[in-house]
């Protein structure tokens, strides 16, 4: 197992575990639970590690194994719970992350929308202004025009 070959280590064990009862069974099985647990196994479980110390309590109540063995199945049961709430955790946090990317590219689109208009305004702003320009030449002809019309008049 310290090798890293897992494999290997597991059909040792199992040949233990074939052996009679008289055999250093509680150790095979101990071993065992190890091995699904290891951190560097790729094929860990703690779920059945957690189930291979147990067959420890419930075949060896007497092994020094046991005790170990009923602690170590409170810790794996812990380490499942933890595992699950990281994953629930993860989920989460890529939801919000999308929901936050979301937001980002509406918001984005708001801002050049918001551009946009911001132009059209710019430009209706300079028509308005080049149209009262207009509308004050158009009053200045037209006072002009009065006061040609007035002198024509008094004349």
């Amino acid at each position: 197992m310290d090798r890293g070959d897992f494999a290997s280590a597991l059909a040792e064990n199992d040949a233990a575990l074939a052996q009679p009862l008289t055999s250093p069974g509680d150790r095979a099985l101990f071993q065992r639970g190890l091995i699904y647990s290891h951190p560097k196994n790729p094929g860990r479980d703690y779920h059945r590690s957690a189930e291979i110390f147990q067959q420890v309590v419930d075949r060896f109540p007497e092994s020094d194994l046991s005790r170990t063995a009923q602690v170590l199945i409170s810790l794996l049961h812990r380490m499942s719970d933890r595992e699950r709430e990281n994953r629930s955790l993860s989920e989460k946090l890529d939801r919000s992350r999308q929901e936050l990317n979301k937001q980002k590219r509406t918001g984005e689109q708001y801002r050049s929308e918001l551009d946009k208009r911001k132009a059209q305004i710019d430009q209706l702003n300079r028509q308005i202004e080049d149209l009262k320009n207009q509308i004050e030449k158009i009053k200045a002809i037209d006072l002009n025009i009065e006061k040609i019309k007035q002198k024509t008049d008094v004349r």
